[in-house]
């Protein structure tokens, strides 16, 4: 099974996750199931993307570990072949990537990924604002889900 099987699956299992029958099964209310939702989208998108690095990038394998990288870290790389080598997924993605298009990219993946660690890491006691922002990142997700598919 490939990364990008992988990524669509954990987009499933968020959309299992959000769905009315899970809460009934589980009984938990939604506002509770927000950072797991939102968990399982990023885990599905970061696969996805790895998957497309996978396929411009022969010098790494599926087992290599990349970090995700930030907005800075992507904004102040100084040239492609810098970016290439990277640590950072969408760093490294966005050396290979580098129009305009492939930066927003990259530069929504990680305002995702940050979202994902606020609700991991941080206090539940927000509630209304988790299921705001659930929203959002499942827009995100499936925008960044298509967009990346796309890339050639």
């Amino acid at each position: 099974m490939t990364l990008g099987h992988k990524g669509d699956r954990n987009l499933e299992i968020a959309r299992f996750i959000d769905s009315d029958d899970f809460r009934e099964l589980s009984g938990f209310p939604k506002q509770h199931l927000c950072s797991t939702i939102i968990n399982r989208l990023y885990y599905g998108i970061y696969l996805i993307g790895k998957q497309k690095l996978l396929e411009k990038d022969r010098s790494i394998d599926a087992k290599k570990n990349l970090s995700h990288g930030t907005e800075y870290s992507i904004k102040n790389i100084n040239n492609n072949e810098e970016a290439k080598k990277s640590s950072f997924l969408w760093v490294r993605l966005k050396g290979f990537y580098s129009d305009r298009k492939g930066l927003q990219l990259c530069l929504l993946a990680v305002k995702l990924h940050e979202l994902r660690n606020i609700y991991d890491y941080n206090c539940d006691s927000e509630q209304e604002t988790a299921l705001k922002d659930l929203a959002g990142c499942k827009q995100q997700a499936q925008l960044l889900s298509k967009r990346l598919k796309e890339l050639q």
